[in-house]
């Protein structure tokens, strides 16, 4: 009893001690009616800026907002009024007009390809047919018309002016810078001068016969005389080296070979003496002299007085035609 006693006691004067009235009041905040529209948005942001960084990861930053237009987070197109917005018909015109000129950017690159390829094509051809051709660019004379037996004349006038120098086949005769002899026949012997020396025959009519590489070498020294070049007899050279020692260095060659590249004859029946030292020689009725211009892998190119300007002759029959003639060659050197 005396203990419930006591607790009433104790608990009155507590409920006496700490009454509403001595008690701080803690104000709640109060509600502005009388507030501004900037003072309003100045706190809601305050407040959205508070509450949007914690969507934010550690990643984001302000310079990615500004390039991107939509990110993993609830909208905030109503806040953010500077984002442009696009409709769903704008992406998909974006997206076609992207496909678009991706595709004619690939549809360009195709046919420049195809364009280079071509072009390639064209190059690969060109150059597997002329790869391996050396042509020199000498003057053509023919011998026809003026000079049907004068191929010797002719190709050294040819070759004279592709140096520079103008003279016809018949002003070496005339000017005296060979010599021209006709023949004697006497039943079946005909009595000739020295083909070595002198021209045999008349190079203006088809009866004319020719000379050797020695009377050409000759006739071109009296022609060049003082004219800072010479005319040089090679002859036993192999057309190989010709062509490397020469025709490689843009100098054209004379040869004796054949018309046509075809085989020589001998007339046997008919014996050919040089009158002076009575030396029988064998006349080969064939016989011709050319400009040699160019080769290739299976040719060898000629200024051919009778034949035409870079006229083609098979490797093998040029080969056989120019031994059987002496292997004779001449060309014009610089000093």
């Amino acid at each position: 009893m005396r203990k419930f006693l006591l607790f009433i006691v104790i608990s009155f004067a507590l409920a006496t001690f700490y009454s509403c009235d001595d008690f701080e009041t803690i104000p709640i905040k109060e509600v502005n009616t009388n507030f501004s529209e900037d003072s309003y948005e100045e706190e809601t942001t305050e407040d959205f800026t508070y509450n949007f960084s914690d969507f934010l990861d550690s990643s984001y930053s302000s310079e990615s907002s500004e390039s991107s237009y939509s990110f993993d987070f609830p909208d905030i197109s109503e806040y953010e009024d500077d984002i442009p917005e696009t409709t769903e018909a704008e992406e998909t015109t974006k997206e076609t007009t992207e496909t678009t000129t991706v595709s004619t950017a690939t549809t360009t690159e195709t046919e420049q390809t195809e364009t280079t390829s071509a072009e390639t094509t064209t190059t690969t051809t060109t150059k597997a047919v002329n790869e391996d051709l050396v042509l020199l660019d000498v003057p053509y004379i023919s011998q026809k018309d003026e000079y049907p037996t004068g191929c010797e004349l002719v190709s050294a006038s040819m070759l004279l002016k592709y140096y520079g120098f103008d003279i016809t086949a018949g002003e070496f005769i005339e000017n005296g810078y060979i010599e021209k002899k006709e023949p004697e026949r006497d039943s079946d012997v005909i009595y000739c001068a020295d083909p070595n020396k002198f021209f045999i025959g008349d190079p203006y009519t088809e009866s004319g016969y020719g000379c050797y590489a020695p009377a050409l070498v000759n006739a071109m020294k009296k022609y060049l005389d003082g004219k800072f070049c010479d005319a040089v007899n090679l002859s036993g050279m192999s057309l190989d080296d010709l062509c490397m020692e020469y025709i490689d260095l843009d100098e054209p060659v004379i040869i004796w070979a054949s018309v046509d590249m075809k085989p020589t004859e001998k007339k046997e029946k008919v014996k050919c003496v040089i009158k002076e030292t009575g030396k029988e020689i064998n006349w080969i009725s064939n016989e011709h002299c050319l400009v040699l211009v160019g080769y290739d892998n299976n040719y060898y190119y000629f200024n051919d007085p009778q034949s035409g300007c870079a006229v083609p002759y098979r490797k093998s029959d040029v080969e056989a035609r120019y031994k059987e003639l002496g292997r004779q060659a001449v060309i014009v050197r610089l000093w």
